[in-house]
């Protein structure tokens, strides 16, 4: 296994809790449904919003442009329920029942699935309040 080198003084600054860990799609990676499908991240993600809202002729877009053209063709809360429904067979992948256990001052992620947020909603570790910022600025809290 390879071991990341982390600076002793990062290292101080998260075990005070003054680090924010962001986190993007590959946070996921290794997750899987229960079917043993891996999450769709990125561009496969974007492929089944389009071929869902737009017929699949944006393939080669970004999730960004391909999530924005499919909430013009519908409605936010069309997208919003097709990616619930897309994500919500899906598992964190065992590595993420190690968040807890650092003390972070913030976690932010860009996803768009709720993995993270399922990790410590099921942890006795440690309490936080959970906020989702859907698409288009829907904060919510959890």
């Amino acid at each position: 296994m390879n071991y990341m080198n982390i600076p002793p003084y990062l290292l101080d600054q998260i075990k005070r809790g003054q680090v924010v860990l962001c986190l993007g799609s590959g946070a996921n990676y290794g997750a899987r449904n229960s079917k043993g499908h891996e999450i769709p991240i990125g561009n496969k993600l974007g492929q089944l919003l389009d071929e869902k809202f737009l017929g699949g002729k944006y393939q080669n877009n970004s999730l960004d442009d391909i999530a924005l053209f499919a909430i013009t063709n519908s409605d936010a809360r069309s997208v919003q329920e097709y990616i619930k429904e897309i994500f919500e067979d899906y598992n964190s992948p065992t590595y993420h029942s190690l968040l807890p256990t650092f003390r972070w001052h913030s976690i932010v992620t860009t996803n768009y699935d709720t993995l993270i947020e399922n990790i410590y909603r099921n942890t006795k570790m440690l309490i936080i309040e959970v906020f989702h910022y859907g698409l288009y600025g829907f904060l919510a809290k959890q």
